[in-house]
């Protein structure tokens, strides 16, 4: 890599970083803590620029949940930045996500994540979870890992640890993503499960003396395990060489300790919803 590319990797990086950070602190986004899950298949199985690098930008809105188990939604902006390199590796930023993929011209696609995860504090619309205190923002670290099979078939996984002291936990996650190329168009499905550690339940599903505040919440103890399953759809199309549309839409279930909660079983709900559509321009 040479040392003009290498500038540009930075550069997207510390760009990426910003806007992750921007939306997450925003207003549009003090609540909602959802990801989006599989917005970044839909460049699954596409092939790098021949030569030199190719960069995608997006941007629109989405509908998410007001907190990771509520019943209510708000609007959150959705942004997208992309950049390929002739080598097939690549540079993904994708809502409150950054992955660069450090494998070049392989099935498998391998390297650092970083997501950040907005902190929940009394902006809520829930009252009773308002008052709970807040959680901080949550930075979190580590790696990702996905194999071609072919046929369209892809799998993959990922593990993250917070590192800024929002819920101190780690959570694995694992999928499984189809892509349906046409023409123009590109539908890419992925389901996917979440484990979660005992910290990240303890901080979003339990409710204690430690952060009880003056919420009237039953007192719950949360533990680590499996605690959602989902798929997401992803439909994409290019009007041409540079511009193009995607959508979004997504559910997932959570299960377990997360399920039982209080946060979802007496003032939420354990069905999790989104949705969103946004413009890209590619060169």
């Amino acid at each position: 890599m040479d040392k003009e590319i290498f500038g540009k990797c930075w550069l997207v990086v510390a760009l990426s970083v910003a806007l992750v950070l921007l939306c997450t602190n925003g207003a549009a986004l003090a609540g909602a803590i959802v990801d989006y899950e599989g917005l970044d298949s839909v460049h699954s199985g596409a092939k790098g620029p021949e030569s030199g690098t190719r960069f995608t930008i997006g941007a629109g809105m989405a509908v998410v949940p007001d907190y990771e188990g509520s019943e209510d939604y708000e609007a959150a902006p959705l942004l997208h930045f992309r950049m390929d390199l002739a080598s097939g590796r690549y540079l993904d930023f994708s809502g409150n996500r950054v992955k660069f993929n450090v494998m070049g011209d392989s099935k498998w696609s391998i390297g650092p994540e970083l997501r950040i995860r907005a902190k929940r504090d009394d902006d809520v619309d829930e009252k009773k979870v308002a008052d709970l205190k807040k959680v901080d923002r949550a930075v979190e670290l580590g790696g990702f890992v996905a194999y071609d099979l072919g046929s369209n078939f892809e799998v993959g996984a990922n593990l993250l640890q917070d590192v800024a002291d929002g819920h101190d936990g780690f959570l694995l996650g694992l999928s499984a993503g189809y892509r349906i190329p046409m023409n123009n168009s590109m539908v890419a499905l992925k389901v996917f499960t979440t484990y979660a550690s005992n910290d990240y339940m303890d901080a979003y599903f339990s409710v204690k003396r430690k952060n009880v505040g003056s919420s009237s919440l039953d007192f719950y103890n949360a533990d680590e395990g499996f605690k959602d399953f989902g798929l997401t759809c992803v439909i994409s199309h290019q009007f041409n060489e540079s511009w193009g549309m995607v959508g979004v839409l997504g559910y997932s279930r959570l299960i377990g300790d997360a399920a039982d909660s209080p946060l979802v079983d007496d003032v939420g709900d354990a069905n999790q919803f989104l949705g969103g559509i946004m413009g890209t321009y590619r060169f």
